[in-house]
């Protein structure tokens, strides 16, 4: 299978690609979220894409919620990645030898703790934690060392000078498997739903909803909201759509449940049907 990511391989997109369809998978790396998109939607020789849409310490990232909406692609699945950060470097070389470190920024925030232990070196932020290794081994810079995953030391033939460099343990990234198909069924449990819907702009329309989710014991694990892009008023009658993560109690039938939560909702849609990756 080939699966598009965001980045270049070695990010933490091809790790989250190969936790879900096995360690063989082909990557066709993609510089933005935007291009992940139009590669799934468009490249007959791409099977399904890998995308980020939260994380456990930064929160979820909402233009991809936007961009999913806007496509024409459906959640296949999902995939929660463990974020373990390395300091990686040529091979010989030892941490003290290191006169600068370069990663993604929120990399760099997320092992300062680390960082600062090192003393006086320089931190030079970069687009890409898996492109700062790719650089160090194509340039061979003695001296320099990256933030990234393991994933990058087989891939780039560089050395882990110190694992699991991060301040926090709990560092999990959330990602989506996405498909041109409609609902494929791949053989997994489907017990849970993404979805977004519009309620109608007066009192108690958005409690209806909820109490419909809470009488068939499903479990809301999110709910977003985001503005109606053109359709904003003045004052306080700002309209929304709301994005929603649905758990299904054993024994529910999702499609009886969507159905009933259509009635009673302006505007809605499924996302995905899908199997809880937790």
């Amino acid at each position: 299978m080939n699966i598009a990511i965001q980045g270049v391989e070695g990010c933490y997109h091809q790790l989250a690609a190969r936790q879900y369809f096995g360690a063989e998978v082909g990557v066709i790396p993609c510089l933005t979220f935007q291009e992940l998109i139009d590669v799934v939607e468009n490249n007959l020789a791409c099977d399904a894409g890998v995308m980020a849409i939260e994380n456990s310490l930064a929160g979820s990232l909402l233009t991809n919620y936007h961009l999913l909406k806007e496509s024409s692609l459906s959640i296949y699945g999902e995939t929660y990645v463990r974020i373990a950060h390395h300091l990686l470097g040529l091979s010989g070389q030892a941490i003290q030898d290191i006169r600068e470190v370069r990663s993604h920024p929120m990399a760099i925030k997320q092992c300062q703790p680390f960082l600062d232990t090192l003393g006086d070196i320089k931190i030079t932020e970069t687009s890409d934690t898996a492109l700062s290794a790719k650089e160090i081994a194509s340039t061979q810079e003695t001296g320099v060392a990256a933030i990234a995953g393991e994933i990058c030391t087989d891939l780039y033939g560089l050395d882990s000078l110190s694992a699991n460099i991060e301040t926090h343990s709990q560092n999990y990234t959330r990602f989506l498997v996405i498909r041109k198909n409609i609902f494929p069924k791949n053989g997994k449990v489907r017990n849970k739903a993404s979805v977004y819907f519009r309620v109608a702009d007066e009192p108690g329309s958005l409690l209806k909803v909820m109490q419909v989710i809470a009488d068939y014991g499903i479990n809301l694990t999110k709910i977003q909201s985001f503005p109606v892009i053109g359709e904003q008023l003045t004052g306080d009658n700002w309209l929304y759509y709301f994005f929603a993560d649905l758990i299904f109690p054993k024994g529910a039938i999702p499609e009886q449940i969507m159905e009933h939560l259509n009635t009673i909702s302006t505007e809605f849609t499924v996302m995905g049907i899908y199997e809880n990756g937790l």
